[in-house]
């Protein structure tokens, strides 16, 4: 319930613009992946394209439309998974594109590291440590991302205007 709460609000917001999507972790529970197996047309894989194998493929993240009065949409609502809600103007299979861009990352020696960005764990954390340069990269197609607090009943809310990233909570109660 704490969802569609949050979704109440994003779409209540007048600064909202765009569509609404949510990045989802299908390794965080294994009733995702069957889930969005069943709506090909609402989802996409972050991983799609690579050679890899059904497991991986089953665990990876994926990127969904967030329809009002869609089945997925419903059922994600009334799930507690974790989510990203991303707020956009751009298609799905551009938004893909875009967050594929961040799935590999490399450490100081130059180590190539996968980024769970798509874990609102992560997200909610790494993005107020980004400079400028940055979040000019991660808003470029987006208009503000939403990160659920696992756990709780809150949200936070990020918008970037002006050169800088403005953080809001959010109660889902």
């Amino acid at each position: 319930m704490a969802h569609k709460k949050i979704e109440d609000f994003i779409f209540q917001r007048k600064a909202y613009k765009g569509r609404l999507y949510a990045l989802v972790d299908a390794a965080f529970d294994e009733r995702i992946y069957p889930l969005l197996k069943q709506y090909p047309q609402q989802c996409a894989c972050l991983f799609h394209g690579y050679d890899l194998p059904r497991d991986v493929v089953a665990a990876a993240p994926h990127l969904v439309t967030m329809t009002a009065g869609h089945r997925l949409t419903d059922a994600l609502q009334a799930s507690d998974f974790p989510l990203v809600y991303v707020c956009s103007y751009a298609s799905l299979a551009n938004l893909v594109l875009h967050f594929r861009k961040f799935i590999n990352a490399r450490d100081r020696n130059g180590h190539q590291y996968y980024f769970r960005f798509y874990d609102p764990r992560v997200f909610a954390v790494f993005l107020p440590s980004c400079d400028r340069q940055q979040l000019a990269q991660w808003f470029d197609c987006v208009h503000a991302y939403v990160c659920m607090d696992m756990g709780t009943q809150t949200a936070t809310h990020f918008d970037y205007q002006g050169g800088l990233l403005l953080c809001e909570g959010i109660k889902a109660q």
